[in-house]
């Protein structure tokens, strides 16, 4: 997710946000042909959805009024790419939600692909578009991993599109964090295979710290980086080696963000499924219980404020609780 706004400092962007839309309205009352007002409306829309998401509320209506901003900004300048990489963008926002969900991205990401084509057919030195369609990619490859379909021919089109973006624009956020994911999502790949190595989840590791370190204060490349190290943990302890570092270093990201933003779902999340890692490793009883509990809260607390968040963990809460008693 690309984030523009600042979402766990404690700042509440939601009047900031909903005054930016009521003076894009009012601009465009006063004169419709203006580009940036409706770029600038479908903007603030965007960042509402994000606001909403991130308390637990449906963004889907948000995010359909930003994407008619924008399609009205290609009705005033056809011609022009943002309007086209802009829907792009609430499509790829829309792909990332529904896999969050656990639900399939796949209309969503070929729709996405589809904005963000004709948007660089019109800009193609723009890597900003590249970037959030291997966001849309990535995003499918790792719904089709988890769900035991093929991903290789996302992840393959991902990486392509990411490699251009950072061809265009070595700096851009989104394309190094998306670059850590796919080269994440192709470790896993390897490992389920039984050809996993540490060198795949090496190269992972090494991807998410140049985008952290593009962006130090930036949670989403924090949340994303510390799921990997969970999954990096599964893996070694699957193979019989030492997931505890992997754990403390997601730990460690995750108490980063809920430092500043406590009851942050997301990182509540990340936190529980880490701990509870913890928890199964634990050799003795009581630390093991001790450990399950503190993760059962974590993911209890997550998806009392977001429930949308239950379809794709409610068996940890599950796991957990067992594991609790």
């Amino acid at each position: 997710m690309r984030a523009q706004r600042d979402r766990v400092s404690g700042l509440d962007p939601e009047p900031d946000l909903k005054r930016a839309v009521d003076a894009y309205k009012a601009g465009i009352a006063l004169n419709g042909n203006m580009l940036p007002f409706h770029n600038g409306l479908g903007a603030a829309l965007l960042d509402l959805a994000k606001v909403a998401w991130d308390r637990g509320a449906d963004p889907g209506e948000l995010l359909d009024q930003a994407s008619a901003a924008f399609r009205k900004a290609i009705a005033v300048a056809p011609k022009h790419g943002d309007g086209y990489g802009n829907v792009g963008e609430v499509l790829a926002q829309r792909t990332w939600l529904q896999r969050a969900r656990g639900e399939d991205p796949s209309a969503s990401v070929g729709a996405a692909a589809e904005a963000l084509n004709q948007a660089i057919q019109l800009a193609q030195d723009h890597s900003t578009f590249w970037a959030d369609l291997g966001m849309a990619y990535a995003v499918q490859a790792a719904y089709d991993l988890e769900h035991e379909r093929d991903p290789r021919s996302s992840l393959e089109q991902a990486s392509t599109a990411i490699r251009t973006a950072l061809d265009k624009d070595s700096r851009d956020v989104q394309a190094r964090l998306y670059l850590a994911e796919t080269r994440a999502i192709q470790a896993r790949l390897l490992a389920q295979q039984e050809h996993g190595s540490m060198q795949a989840f090496t190269g992972a590791e090494q991807a998410f710290q140049q985008a952290v370190d593009l962006d130090r204060e930036n949670p989403d490349i924090q949340i994303a980086f510390g799921h990997f190290y969970r999954e990096q943990a599964a893996w070694q302890r699957s193979t019989g080696g030492d997931a505890g570092p992997s754990l403390e270093r997601g730990l460690t990201l995750a108490r980063q963000v809920l430092d500043r933003h406590p009851a942050w779902p997301d990182a509540l999340v990340l936190r529980g499924s880490l701990t509870l890692l913890q928890a199964l490793l634990a050799t003795e009883p009581a630390e093991r219980r001790t450990r399950a509990a503190s993760a059962r809260d974590d993911l209890s607390r997550a998806l009392k404020a977001n429930p949308a968040l239950g379809k794709a963990w409610e068996n940890q809460v599950s796991q957990a609780q067992m594991t609790a008693r």
